[in-house]
């Protein structure tokens, strides 16, 4: 995982312009986050905006929008 996060780190901006994000999935203490700084400081350091956010957030938020009937247009944009 670790080759897979730097190789994504130093190609970041050819990332972000193929639309490909990053996703890391695991147990709590497992380096999820350092890793994830790791990429957030290389996209800063290349000029690139970063949002960084966890996935409990992420999914409460859809959890909402699901729970309010919101259309599938709605949901994606």
């Amino acid at each position: 995982i670790l080759d897979s996060v730097k190789g994504y780190a130093d190609n970041v901006e050819q990332m972000v312009e193929q639309g490909r994000n990053l996703v890391l999935i695991g147990s709590k203490g497992t380096g999820k986050e350092h890793l994830c700084y790791a990429v957030v400081r290389s996209a800063s350091q290349k000029g690139l905006s970063v949002f960084w956010t966890r996935g409990v957030t992420t999914w409460s938020h859809h959890r909402d929008l699901i729970d309010k009937g919101t259309s599938e247009s709605e949901f994606i944009s």
